[in-house]
């Protein structure tokens, strides 16, 4: 039994290894689910024992793994569990006791070396095979059209250092080449395959595969000859059956003299790596019998990407002159320990443990010690060159927390409290600083934003800032050289319009006067011709002029035109799809909404209506935010009314387009104080309405 003051991993061999693996294996959904039920398994397993004061039993949770659907058989050894799949695959757990230091590391000190790398026992010198610069090696890679190792690397530092190198790959790595009488040629021999395991009667046997096909005449010279250890093997994602190799095949086909003289052998064999360690009758014991001076591997299951970097290292390392153990050492301290390279979890993150983890006296597989901090830390410590649409943050991950930091970025919105389902960025993973890069932002903008980090825990938030974006300076303000009027202006999506109802009057009349077909123009509350007089009223310079269709049809200045019903709509629908209407959802929600809806609230001015309580209205004061958030600053200028007379100042605000309706209409737009929508209406066109005018 071991301690519970362990912590539990998992980890999926990246191609299976299995003789028997079938070629299409489970989705990932389907391993994650085997993979949850399993751990369910094991966290009851270890509160349990917890509980009891006792010591868990890797045995008895085995035996609860073996009974889930689609596994085969679970088997308990040493600090693994290994699990077989229905479709040929294995999982791996592998608990790390707390007393090997490679795993864990603190802030002054990086993790202790632990033993070194196996090497044979009887032999005392720390200078085995120490590069001559006269030597042979060998590299015998039967599935590199699969694996896709770095075997040039390797080959040109085994030559640069002198080594006459030779290289068998795929099919050319036939059986003949795993012959013990051909190997013991070579002072370094690196073998890439597969390997694997079965049990006989109780006894575990290693193997791995050769690139050479099973065929009957082969097969048939084998048995004439006599030979032992040889087995036919199988592996998921490539087609045929091909002969495998056992350590009783190396004992078999190595002769006196021919014996192993000062050779390094370098298995790569997934989990004949692994197996080797606990069997009898282990590849490193063979060739260690032989003669062999140095034999590597290793003491779990290997990732593909991690053999290649360890290799690499390793042939480097002995290649600038090091011997055996001190490049294994070397190798151990800047690839394994550094990079964390063999312990990985489930979506393939690297970990490393703290000094508390490590001296806690309770289990912290999956609920750490007391007090143990689970979500990341992250914050924003600036936020920079702030334009009309853009902005940079500057964001720092402090701590991982209980798990890696698999996603972090900002979040932002125009309410507060944003989070990961609002905008966001993505931008790497792990501690350290970033920079995350807002665009799409609109101009004269209040915005709300938040650094975050996520880790298999959750996702954790650092203090909310807020900025406000620039106005569009380019487009900020006009003047009508007709009068000199200057106009305050904004930019809403590919549009350019007035900020400020229209003033033009070249001429002005009493609402008495109307005409479906002559232009006319009104100032509110003003009944008479003078224009001084008109231009001198607060109505004229808070709210423009009124009007009648015919007189705004020609009453934008040069570069500027009267909005069609279009335009109108062009405006309305880049509001409700870019996060201006009030209850911040994009677009219309059901079959009845429209475009127009809750969007008014973000086109009227923040002041000058008449008050009203409802959700959202142009007249409430809730989601300050929102109010005038477009800049349009829709005024609430009232009309003038077909039937002679002015009305409805500070609840309505009207404004015409140029699209004719009929001979006596035109749409218009309205907003009325007790409404959050916007009102496309077909007027009559002698009315008196107020005037935007969009840049052409």
């Amino acid at each position: 039994m071991k301690k519970i003051t362990f912590l539990l991993i998992m980890s999926v061999v990246l191609f299976g290894c299995k003789p028997d693996a079938i070629d299409k294996g489970f989705t990932t959904e389907e391993i994650e689910n085997i993979v949850t039920k399993a751990e369910e398994i094991v966290e009851s397993s270890l509160s349990n024992a917890l509980q009891a004061g006792e010591l868990v039993d890797p045995n008895a949770i085995a035996d609860g793994v073996k009974l889930l659907e689609n596994v085969v058989s679970a088997e308990a050894s040493g600090n693994t569990i290994l699990m077989h799949l229905t479709d040929g695959s294995e999982l791996y757990y592998f608990f790390v006791d707390n007393t090997d230091d490679r795993w864990f590391t603190t802030n002054e000190t990086k993790a202790t070396k632990s033993e070194p790398l196996k090497s044979k026992s009887q032999t005392n010198t720390s200078d085995i095979i120490k590069p001559s610069g006269s030597g042979k090696a060998l590299i015998l890679a039967p599935f590199q059209f699969q694996a896709k190792r770095d075997l040039e690397t390797i080959y040109n530092t085994l030559q640069a250092a002198g080594y006459i190198t030779e290289s068998f790959i795929d099919q050319g790595a036939d059986l003949d080449k795993f012959r013990g009488s051909f190997m013991s040629a070579y002072d370094i021999v690196i073998i890439y395959t597969h390997g694997g395991a079965s049990s006989s009667n109780g006894v575990n046997i290693t193997s791995i595969m050769t690139g050479e096909k099973v065929s009957d005449k082969q097969t048939s010279q084998l048995k004439q000859q006599g030979k032992k250890g040889w087995k036919t093997s199988k592996t998921s994602g490539v087609e045929g059956v091909f002969y495998g190799i056992t350590p009783t095949w190396i004992s078999e086909t190595t002769y006196s003299p021919a014996y192993f003289k000062n050779t390094w052998i370098f298995v790569n064999g997934c989990k004949t790596s692994f197996w080797d360690n606990t069997v009898e009758g282990s590849f490193s014991k063979a060739f260690f019998d032989l003669g062999a001076e140095a034999y590597c591997g290793y003491k779990q299951t290997m990732y593909a990407p991690d053999v290649t970097r360890i290799s690499t290292s390793m042939v480097e390392y002995f290649c600038t002159g090091l011997s055996f153990m001190d490049a294994s050492e070397s190798t151990r301290e800047s690839v394994i320990i550094e990079k964390q390279s063999l312990l990985r979890d489930t979506i393939i993150t690297t970990h490393s443990f703290d000094a508390l983890q490590k001296n806690t006296s309770v289990p912290f597989y999956i609920v750490p010690p007391k007090g143990y901090q689970l979500l990341p830390s992250v914050n924003l410590s600036s936020i920079n060159n702030i334009t009309i649409s853009t902005a940079e943050c500057a964001c720092e991950v402090t701590y991982e927390g209980w798990r890696s930091v698999t996603a972090r970025g900002v979040c932002w919105s125009t309410s507060q409290n944003p989070t990961t389902a609002n905008s966001k960025t993505t931008n790497g993973t792990g501690l350290g600083t970033y920079t995350s890069n807002i665009t799409g932002l609109s101009p004269n903008t209040t915005y709300y934003v938040r650094a975050y980090a996520t880790n298999a825990e959750g996702t954790a938030y650092g203090e909310q800032r807020s900025f406000k974006t620039n106005q569009d300076t380019a487009d900020d303000t006009f003047t009508d050289s007709r009068d000199g009027h200057v106009y305050k202006t904004v930019t809403i999506g590919n549009q350019t319009w007035m900020a400020e109802n229209l003033a033009y009057l070249p001429s002005v009349v009493g609402p008495g006067t109307g005409s479906y077909s002559n232009p006319y123009y009104y100032v509110y509350d003003y009944n008479g011709t003078d224009l001084s007089a008109a231009k001198a009223t607060n109505n004229y310079n808070t709210y423009g002029v009124l009007y009648n269709w015919p007189a705004a049809l020609t009453a934008c200045p040069a570069g500027w035109h009267l909005p069609s019903d279009a335009e109108w709509v062009q405006l309305e629908t880049f509001l409700s799809n870019n996060g201006y209407r009030y209850d911040g959802k994009t677009g219309p929600q059901s079959d009845s909404e429209t475009v127009q809806d809750k969007i008014a609230k973000s086109l009227a001015s923040e002041s000058g209506w008449w008050s009203y309580s409802g959700t959202g209205t142009v007249g409430s004061t809730d989601y300050p935010a929102y109010r005038n958030k477009s800049g349009f600053t829709a005024l609430p200028g009232g009309s003038r009314y077909d039937s002679g007379a002015f009305g409805e100042l500070g609840g309505f605000g009207y404004w015409w387009s140029s699209t004719k309706g009929s001979s006596s209409y035109a749409w218009s737009r309205y907003l009325y104080y007790l409404n959050s929508r916007v009102d496309r209406y077909h007027s009559l066109k002698g009315f008196g309405f107020s005037v935007r005018c969009v840049r052409e």
